[in-house]
C-alpha cells in the first residue's frame, strides 16, 4: 500500500492561506468523503485515500487487464457517488490524480516488442447514455479525465497524454448498479461505436488509454475496448479510479 498522493505541506503563503480560510467561511462545504462541514475533501478522508495501485481481471472479461488506483470502498466510494449524481465538480481534481496514477501504472507495465512503444496516448473516457448526460447535466468522466491531465502527476511520464473523445453511444442502455452480471454484459452489448470525427493522427501512431470511474464487472470497458481494437487502435490500455472488491481477479500493479 503507498501513502495518500493528497497529504502533502502547505506550500502557500500565508496571504494565500488566510484568504482560503475566509473563502470557506463565506461559502462552507461539506466534505463529500464523510459529510462533514470542511472542504471538498477533508483532510481525514484524504489521509485514509490510499493509492493500492491494483491490477484488476474482470470477472466478465479476464482476459483484459485494468489497472485502478484503490478499492471502490469507504470514503472513496461516497466521493464518487456524490460526484456523480449530486453534482459535486468540485471533487474532480481529487480524482483526477487518482486516474493519473491508475493511468500512469497502465502505461509502465505497457511492453510491446513488435514497435516502439508509443509516445503519444488519447485518454478516453467511456461515454456516458444521451439520457444519463441529460439527467446530470454534465459528463462527469470527462471532468475527471481533464482534471487528471492537469493534476500534480502530469508531467511524471515522458510521454504525451491528450483526451480524445473516441467513442459515442450507438444504443440505450439501463443503469447498471441493480443488474447481475449477466445482465450487464447483455447490456452494453454492442452500446458503443467509434465518434464521427476521427483523431487528426492515424490510429497506428499512438495508443489509447481507455478509462472508467469504476470498474465492476468489466463489461462496460470490454465492450468499448472491442470497438476501439476493431476500428484499428492498437495499443488499447484500461484505467479506472477504483474498482469494486468483486470486480474480478486481482494484485498490486
Amino acid at each position: 500500500m503507498r501513502p495518500s498522493p493528497f497529504v502533502h505541506e502547505d506550500s502557500r503563503s500565508p496571504l494565500r492561506r488566510a484568504l482560503a480560510e475566509l473563502l470557506d467561511l463565506a461559502w462552507p462545504v461539506t466534505c463529500a468523503g464523510c459529510e462533514r462541514w470542511s472542504t471538498p475533501w477533508c483532510e481525514a478522508c484524504a489521509r485514509a485515500t490510499r493509492l493500492e495501485l491494483l491490477r484488476v481481471r474482470p470477472s466478465l472479461a479476464p482476459h483484459l487487464v485494468v489497472h485502478a488506483a484503490t478499492p471502490f470502498e469507504g470514503a472513496v466510494r461516497r466521493g464518487v457517488t456524490v460526484f456523480k449524481d449530486e453534482g459535486r465538480s468540485d471533487l474532480a481534481p481529487v480524482l483526477g490524480v487518482l486516474l493519473r496514477a491508475a493511468v500512469a501504472a497502465a502505461l509502465a507495465e505497457y511492453v510491446d516488442g513488435e514497435r516502439p512503444i508509443p509516445r503519444r496516448w488519447l485518454l478516453t473516457p467511456v461515454p456516458s447514455s444521451p439520457a444519463a448526460t441529460r439527467a446530470r447535466g454534465r459528463f462527469p468522466l470527462g471532468e475527471v479525465v481533464r482534471a487528471s491531465l492537469h493534476s500534480d502527476r502530469a508531467g511524471a511520464e515522458q510521454r504525451t497524454l491528450v483526451e480524445a473523445s473516441l467513442l459515442r453511444a450507438s444504443r440505450r442502455t439501463v443503469d447498471q448498479s441493480h443488474l447481475t452480471r449477466a445482465q450487464r454484459g447483455a447490456n452494453v452489448a454492442g452500446a458503443f461505436a467509434l465518434a464521427g470525427a476521427r483523431e487528426a493522427r492515424a490510429p497506428e501512431e499512438c495508443g489509447v488509454v481507455l478509462v472508467d470511474d469504476v470498474v465492476t464487472s468489466g463489461a462496460t470497458l470490454a465492450s468499448a475496448h472491442d470497438v476501439l481494437v476493431r476500428g484499428g487502435y492498437d495499443p488499447v490500455l484500461l484505467a479506472a479510479v477504483a474498482a469494486t472488491p468483486d470486480a474480478g481477479a486481482r494484485g498490486d500493479a
